[in-house]
This record gives C-alpha cells, structure tokens and sequence, in this order.
C-alpha cells in the first residue's frame, strides 16, 4: 500500500488445507473365526474413508468374554476351555468425531488332549501255585486309544502274592 509516497507492506502466511474425509467404516483383518485354546492371533484394524480410501488405523480393542484377552495392539489369545466357546472381540476408532467398530465373532476350541478314562488289567487271573504270571495294566482314553501304562501293584491277599 502505498500513500502520500509511502509504502507499507503486509504479509499473511497461509496454509492450504485439504478437505477432510469423512470416516465411513472400520474392518479386522487377520483373524479367522476359530482359535484354539491357548493360541494367540495379532489383529489389525483399518479405516474406509468417503473417497474410497483405506488404510491401517490403531483401534482400541475388547473382548466380551473371559474366553479371550486382547491387547492394546490387538493381539487376541484364548484361555484354555473345556467346550467350544464364543467370542466377539471389537475394534473401535475415532476420527474427526466420527467414530467406527468393527466385530470379530470367533469360537474359541476346547483342549484336545486326551484323558485316561479307565484302565483295565490284562493277563491271566489264575495262577498254579508255585508259578508265575504277567500281567500288564492298558490305559483307554477319550480321544478312543489305548496304550500299557506302569503301574503300582498291590495284593488282596499279601500272604498270597
């Protein structure tokens, strides 16, 4: 500006912003939906925006059962279960006062580890006097196998046997 041969200047730094892109939904990706009990999976959580463009966010995460514990980072692990339980575990992100969940709905599978469910004495139940036997102690368990296991051996009769 220039007046009676004077001349002032001014200057305005600005900056252009972008428009903001509306957050339109959250997903989870990494997971499927059965676990096994005691095994871990890292999930991770991303942001669809009104443009059509995705990308990875940092959710916060909960699970609504003891079943499983997830992390802040997303890492869900299943406690160990003696049925098949269910699971929702929920990312949740917020943006731009926007906010999105997501849910994971997962079984969490029980133990497969076999259980002894009897036992059972193999061998001859007749023995000659003054002779000898063997006998053998077999194992049956839930998973439907069988094998010999040690065991301890005690008479009915000790003056006997």
């Amino acid at each position: 500006y220039t007046e009676n041969g004077v001349t002032r200047t001014a200057t305005l730094n600005t900056r252009v912003k972008a428009p903001s892109v509306a957050l339109v939904s959250l997903s989870i990706n990494g997971g499927s939906s059965v676990l096994a009990s005691g095994a871990s999976v890292t999930l991770g959580a991303s942001a669809t925006y009104a443009d059509n463009t995705i990308r990875t966010v940092t959710a916060s995460w909960s699970a609504d059962t003891a079943a499983v514990s997830v992390s802040a980072a997303g890492q869900v692990t299943a406690a160990q279960v003696t049925s098949n339980t269910p699971a929702t575990v929920t990312a949740s992100y917020s943006e731009g006062g926007v906010t999105r969940t997501a849910s994971l709905i997962l079984t969490v599978t029980a133990s497969t580890i076999a259980r002894a469910t009897s036992i059972s004495i193999q061998g001859s139940n007749i023995v000659p006097e003054g002779g000898t036997t063997t006998l053998r102690v077999v194992a049956a368990y839930s998973d439907g196998s069988s094998k010999t296991v040690s065991a301890s051996w005690a008479s009915s009769n000790p003056s006997l046997v």
